[in-house]
């Protein structure tokens, strides 16, 4: 081959690959294009409003000990 046949041999394979990738450029383009069109929604939805929980029951509280009852545990 000569100078010229491997000049516009190597122009050839240079456009070959810049058309590949903008092919798989554009491809990946629309695949993102349909992923995030699927991940939001179209219309803006409200939150339902989520039933609140029942505030916690506290354990009533036991019965207090007299000072005479602590002073004859305090003797044991």
């Amino acid at each position: 081959m000569t100078a010229i046949d491997i000049t516009a041999l190597e122009a050839s394979v240079e456009a070959l690959i810049q058309q590949q990738l903008a092919a798989y450029e554009a491809q990946l383009r629309e695949a993102l294009a349909r992923t995030l069109s699927k991940a939001r929604p179209s219309s803006p939805r409200r939150k339902e409003a989520k039933p609140k929980a029942a505030p916690a029951r506290r354990a009533s509280s036991s019965q207090r000990r007299t000072a005479d009852e602590l002073s004859a545990f305090a003797e044991r």
